[in-house]
């Protein structure tokens, strides 16, 4: 076994973690939708994040050929997955919001927003650190540009609390992630 397999294999629990949390979190939803008030920026972000897991488990692939790992390269591939799986845990209620009858899921996206964005921060961080770290160059291409305008958008969403910039940040997330999947991604 090469250490691009047995690496790449933590790597995979960890994001099917996510996609199971994410599954279980909206079929609870599904579930307890007569007792829940819609607000769709969360419901958008599960997608989004659902959708991120997957790329980044495709995207892992691109890796197969990099012989030479040391800890600190694997920590810093490792850390955007656990990351996802943060924002995962976040996005949606839990079993227990759900047990205590009607759930607001727009009390709990800004309950959990300044937190969730932290960890989106942090998980585009460690996306823009990889090449750093990994092959010890840093290249301004339309990879990092569009992380970048990400980054900032994740990074008011820290401080602004208004509704109308969330769904904004939501949307636009949304389209630039599509856009980022489909112009960088779409062939291993």
């Amino acid at each position: 076994m090469d250490a691009f397999s047995y690496l790449s294999v933590p790597i995979s629990i960890i994001l099917g973690l996510a996609i199971t949390e994410l599954l279980l979190r909206t079929g609870r939803l599904i579930q307890c939708r007569d007792r829940v008030t819609l607000f769709w920026p969360p419901l958008l972000w599960t997608a989004l994040l659902l959708l991120t897991a997957i790329q980044s488990w495709w995207a892992l692939f691109g890796l197969r050929k990099f012989e030479s790992w040391t800890f600190p390269a694997f920590l810093v591939v490792l850390l955007h997955p656990i990351a996802i799986v943060l924002m995962a845990a976040l996005v949606l209620p839990d079993r227990e919001e759900f047990s205590h009858g009607q759930v607001d899921l727009r009390v709990h996206y800004f309950r959990q927003a300044r937190w969730f964005f932290l960890v989106l921060i942090l998980t585009i961080l460690a996306s823009l650190a990889r090449p750093l770290v990994l092959f010890g160059a840093f290249k301004l291409n339309l990879d990092v540009e569009i992380q970048g305008f990400l980054l900032g958008l994740a990074g008011l969403a820290v401080y602004i609390r208004a509704a109308w910039y969330h769904r904004f940040v939501a949307l636009v997330f949304a389209v630039t992630i599509c856009a980022y999947i489909g112009l960088l991604f779409m062939q291993l």
